[in-house]
């Protein structure tokens, strides 16, 4: 497997060249590459590494319902949910769930975006950023839904999120050499960006097409199916923070760059990583797309131990058939938004439909999507 080498530099930070590091699975922490083999098959039952599961139900929003969970973020305060292609909206609760606040400001005015190109948070966790390609503006909002101040934005930014206080990365489509805003910039074939809080570039990294990811305060770039998913890692740049280890399942790396019907082939005669991973503060979830029945091979990997579990995705308990949708991360929580109608009317018997009816009571159709909260454990 290929591992290619990559440099970031921050403004007036450290210049950090990437390669391999050492295959250290003993321990973990914040500089050590951690390899994620992939068994042959799935032998652990997903039932034996969830310790508990705790839920929210979100409250009501008024007209504008949640139709669609496209980002989700927690806070010690809040909860944040951005709905990019239905509500067209940001909605922001508290922790029991109820609702605060609904940024429904679509429009062509001075405080409105006409499209949710992206949303992220400030690190203070305080505002809500939306990123409005069409106008090429950051709109700003506190989490009382008020309007703060706006930014211009030089070039086309499909993705971004606040490295620091100082710094924005941004990703680009991927049609830099048609994008007025790069002409002139020497690197423009790269597709992840640098940014001054004033929107001037100041670095850029990854000729290939990245795929940048945030948990809480761990932000993670990967180019596509590449093996190595590198952390942004202050003052030491970018640091290889895991590596894939496909080749129990014959699986194919660092492609993407070849002919659509190319990656089409790889994609249907081979396991490959459809760069779908979930990172908390324990554990970190990594998700495989295989050639043949089941199609997808879950693995768990134990941050401080260095060990990983196949997970076999068929469960005998109420709450723990939705774990597989699980997407996001908070501590050491992973977490699932569902839908409510796939709760009303489920009446399976089966262990732990208990704390189902629990979240059955007065949930009808209608309502905005149940949080479900998985703790995790190693297996017995």
């Amino acid at each position: 497997m290929k591992l290619y080498s990559i440099t970031l530099i921050f403004a007036g930070l450290l210049l950090y060249s990437c390669g391999h590091g050492p295959n250290n699975n003993e321990s973990s922490d914040s500089n050590t590459l951690q390899v994620v083999v992939v068994p042959e098959q799935a032998d652990m039952p997903i039932d034996s590494i969830i310790g508990k599961v705790d839920y929210i139900k979100l409250g009501d929003t008024g007209d504008v319902l949640i139709g669609d969970v496209s980002k989700l973020w927690i806070t010690p305060q809040h909860i944040v949910i951005v709905d990019k292609f239905k509500a067209m909206s940001i909605f922001v609760f508290d922790r029991a769930g109820n609702a605060q606040a609904v940024i429904n400001r679509l429009g062509r005015g001075p405080q409105e975006y006409t499209s949710l190109t992206d949303v992220c948070l400030t690190p203070d966790q305080q505002r809500i950023v939306v990123l409005d390609n069409s106008k090429k503006k950051l709109l700003y909002y506190n989490m009382e839904g008020d309007f703060l101040y706006d930014k211009n934005t030089s070039f086309w930014i499909g993705d971004l999120a606040y490295a620091d206080e100082q710094h924005i990365i941004a990703k680009t489509y991927g049609a830099q050499n048609e994008d007025p805003g790069l002409t002139s910039y020497e690197n423009k074939d790269d597709n992840l960006y640098i940014l001054d809080t004033l929107m001037h570039i100041k670095q850029s990294m990854m000729p290939r097409t990245a795929i940048l990811k945030q948990f809480e305060d761990r932000l993670y770039v990967n180019a596509i199916h590449g093996d190595t998913i590198y952390r942004v890692a202050g003052s030491n740049g970018l640091v290889p923070q895991y590596r894939l280890d496909m080749s129990a399942i014959n699986g194919v790396t660092n492609f993407g760059e070849e002919s659509m019907e190319k990656v089409m082939e790889i994609r249907k005669n081979n396991a490959y990583f459809p760069n779908d991973y979930v990172d908390g503060k324990d554990f970190a979830l990594f998700r495989f797309s295989m050639p043949v029945a089941p199609y997808m091979q879950l693995i768990m990997h134990n941050k401080h131990t260095g060990q990983n579990y196949s997970i076999e995705g068929a469960s005998k308990k109420a709450l723990n058939i939705y774990f597989m949708e699980v997407s996001y991360a908070f501590d050491d929580q992973f977490v699932a938004a569902i839908p409510a109608f796939r709760f009303v009317g489920d009446n399976t018997p089966m262990p732990g439909s208990e704390q189902r009816a629990a979240i059955q009571k007065n949930l009808t159709d209608d309502d905005n999507p149940v949080l479900l909260f998985y703790t995790l454990k190693d297996p017995e």
